[in-house]
């Protein structure tokens, strides 16, 4: 009877394993469920998604440079200066506290027509 009883709790033993590892198997996955997960853990892949979008988004007639640009400079320059000056037939000229003004501006407009 000890023979038999051995057997029955090997029996239960062994099924109440099958049934135990049963419970913890995986999920089966596709190849495409495999890949989409793959996709969305890989960081490079996400920032190469996120640089493509940027770039959709900068595809525009200002970023392809077909606006006009318009460009505005000034400027005001104020020196003074001690000169000496010698001439061949004439006297030595001492000039001091000789004062300069300059002023500048402009105005540049750009815009590309035909881009060949």
């Amino acid at each position: 009877m000890s023979m038999f009883k051995l057997f029955v709790k090997c029996s239960l033993l062994f099924l109440l394993s099958c049934a135990v590892s049963k419970a913890y198997a995986q999920d089966i996955l596709t190849l495409e469920e495999a890949v989409q997960i793959g996709l969305q853990h890989n960081f490079s892949i996400r920032i190469a998604q996120n640089d493509l979008q940027i770039s959709r988004n900068d595809v525009t007639l200002g970023n392809a440079g077909f606006l006009p640009q318009l460009a505005a400079v000034a400027s005001r320059d104020y020196t003074i200066q001690d000169t000496e000056r010698q001439f061949i037939e004439r006297p030595r000229q001492d000039i001091d506290n000789a004062r300069s003004n300059v002023t500048a501006a402009s105005l540049d407009l750009n815009w590309t027509i035909f881009d060949v």
